[in-house]
């Protein structure tokens, strides 16, 4: 593998690592969020679905990565 190619990889296992750590603070905090912006309750669920997404796509672009980076 060329260094180009391992220096795209790590890149984006550092943007997947990102990704994985703001759902992970926005899932945890959306109640505290919530409450200190003083909005409705509902806004919890959005908050969590959002934090839901970025799991999922980082579930997805690590796939991606793992079969680029396989041995063939």
């Amino acid at each position: 593998m060329a260094d180009k190619d391992r220096d795209a990889i790590a890149a984006t296992g550092r943007r997947v690592a990102l990704v994985m750590v703001a759902s992970a603070l926005l899932s945890i905090f959306a109640t505290a969020i919530v409450d200190t912006l003083g909005l409705a309750p509902r806004y919890v669920v959005l908050l969590t679905l959002f934090a839901l997404a970025g799991f999922i796509w980082c579930l997805v672009v690590t796939f991606k990565l793992w079969q680029k980076t396989r041995d063939k």
